[in-house]
């Protein structure tokens, strides 16, 4: 949704979304892709393990994926806002094996590792008007938008022999720019974003040599919104999201 420009959940994918939004607040939830260990009784007083996937809510499942508000402090010559959130964009629910020996091809997934990445972010936006408002046309506009981020971290990974527990903080920033890149102001707009999140890095109290555990990753987002029918809130988004992974292990 990097180009949108009605929802809170623009201070989290563009901060520069929300720069003419009135004031307004936002509350998602969704589900998350686990690979959790499972066990099962097998021959000879022998315990199988699997690590089928599964659609997963968070542990309490009251806490959302994300909670934000949006507070217009701009007039309508000069519009920018003020917004706040809450986002849980990352749960990694991962089973893994420990390699004892190197001949030993089977996966037995005897391990468990789960990771909650979760952002606090402040945020800023600026509306740069081209045209009057209300007048039909090309780039009729350009939002700048930027967000401080506190950054929190609850790690936890079980095996066998081993049950280790963290927490941890640390601190990040997103930026972003929306434009509207053609509106007849009745049915049909069109909107183009662009943002890009830092990454968040933690300092584990546990080795991460010996043991699995992510930083919160970078991300670059680009995306179209079409806004169609008049008087209908009805939207259509094309977006491109980079998650530079990779780097966070």
């Amino acid at each position: 949704y990097t180009a949108f420009e009605d929802d809170p959940v623009s201070v989290w994918l563009n901060p520069a979304g929300i720069a003419t939004q009135q004031d307004q607040l936002s509350l998602s939830y969704q589900t998350y892709t686990a690979y959790q260990v499972e066990k099962a009784p097998g021959p000879n007083d022998t315990t199988l393990f699997s690590n089928d996937s599964e659609s997963v809510l968070v542990d309490p499942a009251i806490i959302p994926s994300f909670l934000g508000a949006v507070f217009q402090i701009g007039d309508p010559e000069n519009p920018m806002a003020i917004g706040i959130c809450y986002s849980r964009p990352y749960q990694i629910n991962y089973a893994a094996d420990e390699i004892l020996d190197t001949a030993d091809t089977e996966f037995d997934p005897d391990s468990y590792i789960q990771q909650s990445l979760s952002r606090f972010r402040i945020a800023f936006a600026y509306d740069i008007p081209f045209r009057e408002a209300g007048e039909p046309g090309f780039f009729q506009h350009l939002a700048i938008g930027a967000g401080l981020d506190v950054g929190f971290i609850n790690w936890r990974f079980d095996n066998p022999t081993n049950n280790e527990y963290d927490t941890a903080t640390g601190y990040g920033f997103g930026a972003g720019l929306l434009t509207t890149v053609y509106d007849n102001t009745e049915s049909f707009k069109v909107n183009f974003g662009i943002a890009y999140q830092s990454f968040v890095r933690f300092d584990f109290s546990i080795e991460p040599e010996l043991f699995p555990a992510f930083d919160m990753p970078q991300q670059f987002n680009a995306g179209f919104t079409f806004y169609l029918l008049e008087n209908t809130p009805l939207r259509l988004t094309f977006d491109f999201q980079w998650i530079n992974w990779k780097d966070s292990a």
